[in-house]
């Protein structure tokens, strides 16, 4: 009986074993399965969490398109309405172009028979001032030959000048006789010139006014501009209009001589009747 016992025992036992091996084994299954799932639930869950930021750049995106295309919609709509107004637009640009160059047109005309005219009265001009030149030179012979005068011409200006020692006295600015003589013949050969303007310029030496007469020429500007308005003021009185005259002061300032010598000094005391043309 005893090892009946002994032997249902050990049967017993191997049968409770087995039966613990066989749930430790479904345990360690289980607990398999459940890491599994838990990092299959991990990945889900990145996985879940990237597509949600995919997702919600998405729609960024999205709503930046949305604006886009309606930014688009209002563009297009404007070229359409421009394209519509563009032909009239284009119209009145072409023709104020055409207005514009017309008038342009009508200015390079102008301007044109303007620069033509003037170059006819520049050549005139130096025409008519050679013819003037000829006729003073005969006009006033005697007094050039006298060496009275000099007359010079160039390119349409003409210069007389005047030993200022045979119109006034020295340090007075008060014509004399012979001086009125010389100047009622200079009046006359001028009057014959037209479209003039004439120009007394007035000149000393560098020697100092007389003190005699500085109370009324302190100075050489003063004596100089008083002999250029006597001789002015003489062709006014000779039947030149006064429009075309003027009188100017330059003392000893523009000497044409060596003021160190007597010969250079009786030089630069002149007076010099500047005559050009009028211009258009």
């Amino acid at each position: 009986m005893m090892r009946i016992a002994r032997c249902l025992l050990a049967g017993y036992a191997v049968v409770l074993l087995s039966g613990c091996m066989v749930a430790e084994s479904k345990y360690l299954k289980k607990v398999e399965d459940a890491d599994r799932l838990s990092k299959s639930l991990t990945d889900l869950t990145v996985k879940h969490e990237k597509l949600a930021a995919e997702n919600t750049a998405l729609q960024n995106e999205l709503g930046k398109s949305k604006e886009d295309n309606e930014q688009l919609t209002r563009e297009k709509k404007e070229l359409e309405q421009l394209m519509k107004s563009r032909p009239d637009a284009l119209s009145q640009g072409v023709g104020e172009l055409r207005q514009k160059f017309s008038d342009l047109e009508a200015e390079n005309r102008m301007l044109r028979s303007d620069s033509e005219s003037r170059q006819r009265f520049r050549e005139k001009r130096v025409k008519d001032a050679g013819t003037a030149y000829e006729s003073l030179l005969q006009e006033l012979k005697n007094e050039i030959s006298l060496g009275l005068f000099t007359v010079t011409e160039m390119r349409g200006r003409l210069a007389i000048t005047i030993s200022s020692d045979v119109i006034f006295q020295p340090g007075k600015a008060v014509i004399t006789p012979r001086g009125t003589a010389i100047i009622t013949k200079t009046a006359e050969a001028l009057k014959k010139l037209s479209d003039k303007l004439i120009q007394v310029n007035g000149h000393t030496d560098s020697t100092p006014v007389p003190l005699a007469a500085q109370e009324t020429y302190p100075t050489n500007w003063e004596l100089s501009a008083a002999m250029a308005v006597s001789v002015t003021r003489q062709l006014q009185q000779l039947g030149i209009n006064a429009g075309i005259l003027s009188a100017t002061a330059f003392a000893e300032s523009k000497p044409i001589a060596d003021n160190g010598s007597e010969e250079g000094r009786t030089r630069n005391r002149r007076l010099e009747i500047i005559v050009t043309a009028r211009e258009l």
